[in-house]
């Protein structure tokens, strides 16, 4: 596994996107995570953003929840509106029996 250092040094030298996908999936595999999505917000005036969306889920999941616009129920996106941090999906699942 890489040191922090040795990561936080990478980073520092990503500049396109191209570069941001290969360090992600790079970590990624580090991590042993198996399925991410980075999405990122370029404020492009009040009203209007454009987004960068980095990901490895399955493409036939990805169409089923862009097509029910799971979007607007998912818990995980209401977390990551509220934070900045990630968060793994069983710590989600503990947060949600809590309540």
């Amino acid at each position: 596994m890489q040191c922090p250092n040795e990561l936080k040094l990478r980073l520092q030298e990503v500049s396109t996107e191209q570069q941001v996908k290969e360090f992600i999936f790079s970590l990624i595999k580090t991590l042993e995570i198996d399925h991410f999505l980075l999405g990122i917000f370029f404020p492009l005036s009040i009203n209007k953003t454009n987004t960068l969306t980095i990901d490895n889920y399955p493409e036939g999941w990805r169409k089923t929840y862009d097509e029910q616009q799971l979007i607007h129920t998912d818990p995980i996106i209401n977390y990551c509106a509220q934070n900045h941090s990630p968060i793994y999906w069983e710590q989600m699942k503990t947060k949600e029996s809590e309540i």
